[in-house]
């Protein structure tokens, strides 16, 4: 069988995750496939031969259940059916700002997309309840929940235990940066309190998207980072530049407990069956906890008004907005006790996930094995 499968990997640790996992999923249910990659955030017009020449197109995971993704989000091409290959959804999920399925919208060429998915009969594949209950309030039964790639690493994806066992207190915590660099005053209290509770801890801090200016991030947020980077420097935190692969999650391979904002850096920390505490600044995070059991630690806009204001300050100030007291005062008090109740329980919510990761495997891996249909499939 050949494979077209479409990824959003451009700089973001996180996506570059997603891919390798989409493409180790498919090697494990159809070994012998050949599989052809392309970035789906770019028009496929120069490559249609090629696709049109491979049995079925595959997008996997990632944001891709959006407002506008068709030809927002993925450009493809003008006409769908220029695309001869059924088109397959492998752990897709939605985004939004809060978790509120009612704020969320969907235009009429996303639907064009979404009705062909539909219409070559495999179902959507979402990584989580958030997005089936988005594709559901447009009109969108047929969903399945796989979890998302990247839950899964092979080598662990049957075991519901630790690794190794955590110890009571963390010798060395890796935390992960905010997505929105604008939630930066967050990190630092987050560093802080880390400092305060765990002082003879080596603490990593991880930028996931880096913190150089290009096409992928404009010259205020290089600026907003390297200045978080250059505060965790003077705090003698070691700082990471994870961007454009998936080498620096070896950092989370050594570390004791994973405590920060990126959710696949979360992900990935309990895909090794290692103990992590996510902060959620969006759809995604919540949605990602949800589904695996475990308690959430929000920071996301609560509301639309909220979420405009947040914009309108960010566009016209250039600067984050300034956190009150009571913001801060509720994010201090929220982490510490989820901290708190990880360790009181010997991280009981991080075995809860193992245990749904593992159970959500085989509705994966069943969903994948719906492409043995395609002509020329050889399943494992």
């Amino acid at each position: 069988m050949r494979i077209t499968l479409l990824t959003g990997a451009n700089k973001n640790a996180g996506d570059f995750l997603i891919a390798q996992r989409s493409r180790e999923l498919l090697l494990s249910r159809f070994p012998d496939c050949e599989i052809i990659e392309f970035n789906r955030n770019k028009t496929m017009v120069p490559h249609l031969d090629e696709i049109n020449s491979c049995d079925v197109v595959v997008f996997g995971g990632g944001p891709g259940y959006k407002t506008h993704m068709y030809p927002g989000q993925f450009p493809l091409v003008d006409d769908l059916s220029d695309i001869r290959p059924p088109l397959f959804a492998m752990g897709m999920g939605a985004y939004s700002r809060n978790p509120h399925v009612e704020t969320y919208r969907c235009d009429d060429t996303s639907r064009q997309l979404l009705d062909r998915l539909l219409s070559n009969g495999f179902g959507f594949g979402c990584r989580d309840l958030f997005s089936e209950r988005v594709l559901h309030s447009w009109g969108y039964a047929d969903t399945v929940l796989t979890g998302c790639p990247a839950w899964y690493d092979l080598q662990f994806v049957e075991s519901t235990d630790f690794v190794t066992p955590p110890p009571s207190t963390p010798q060395h915590i890796v935390v992960s940066d905010p997505a929105d660099i604008y939630n930066k005053e967050y990190a630092r209290h987050l560093i802080v309190l880390l400092r305060n509770m765990f002082p003879q801890a080596r603490i990593s801090f991880v930028f996931h998207a880096g913190w150089e200016a290009d096409e992928f991030t404009n010259d205020l947020k290089a600026r907003l980072c390297c200045e978080l980077r250059d505060w965790l420097r003077d705090q003698g935190i070691q700082t990471q530049n994870a961007a454009y692969s998936t080498e620096g999650f070896s950092i989370y391979d050594t570390c004791d407990v994973h405590i920060g904002f990126r959710v696949h850096a979360h992900l990935y920390a309990l895909s090794q069956r290692r103990p992590s505490i996510l902060i959620e600044e969006d759809g995604r995070g919540f949605g990602a906890n949800e589904a695996l059991g475990i308690p959430h630690v929000p920071i996301w806009p609560e509301t639309l008004f909220h979420d405009y204001v947040q914009k309108v300050l960010k566009r016209f100030c250039g600067r984050p907005p300034v956190l009150s007291t009571h913001q801060i005062e509720s994010f201090l008090g929220a982490i510490q006790t989820r901290i708190a109740e990880e360790l009181d329980s010997g991280y009981a919510s991080a075995q809860r996930a193992f245990e749904a990761m593992a159970a959500t495997y085989l509705s994966m891996r069943e969903h994948i094995g719906r492409l043995e249909a395609c002509s020329g499939a050889r399943a494992s």
